[in-house]
């Protein structure tokens, strides 16, 4: 018994003088710290970090859900090296892909007459919409208002009527009085 309570004593010994090694150490640091004080370095290493240099950095920082009836899936757009990808997310918490991205990115790129666009397209797709099945989408890829079937993907280009520059759409909706 003596033995073993030698051996405790002993460890926390050993505890309290690492204990303060360490101390004095983290001391002496924040000690010299303090007397040099920021270096023109320093400040400008700071600069970088301010909110509008790091703009364009980060991508998908945040998630815009675009909730699919009252199923608790929603589906989301996030950009990846100059294309996009659309993302549905069951209920669960499951991902996939909305879709087969890549030949969808080749029938919207035909359907513009850009077939060199590529991947690209699918980036410069905007005002996208999704049919309650998943099976359509729409959307604008610059002037153009594009359809598509997502199963066998096939695009077509679908006229839109030109507005009159000079009127606004009514806030309650077309054709409201």
């Amino acid at each position: 018994m003596p033995l073993q309570r030698n051996e405790s004593l002993l460890s926390r010994a050993v505890t309290h003088v690492a204990l303060g090694i360490s101390f004095t150490i983290l001391a002496a640091i924040a000690h010299a710290a303090a007397a040099t004080g920021p270096t023109a370095a320093d400040y400008e290493a700071a600069t970088r970090l301010l909110a509008g240099n790091l703009q364009g950095l980060v991508r998908n920082e945040s998630v815009q859900p675009h909730w699919i009836g009252e199923s608790g899936r929603f589906w989301y757009r996030r950009d990846v090296d100059g294309s996009a990808e659309f993302v549905v997310v069951t209920a669960q918490g499951a991902k996939s892909p909305l879709f087969d991205h890549a030949n969808l990115a080749i029938a919207l790129s035909q359907a513009v007459g850009q077939p060199d666009a590529g991947k690209g397209a699918l980036g410069s797709l905007s005002d996208v919409e999704f049919s309650d099945d998943l099976s359509h989408l729409s959307g604008r890829i610059g002037d153009k208002t594009v359809a598509c079937e997502l199963k066998a993907p096939r695009c077509r280009l679908v006229d839109t009527p030109k507005s009159d520059p000079g009127l606004l759409p009514s806030p309650m909706g077309a054709g409201s009085r």
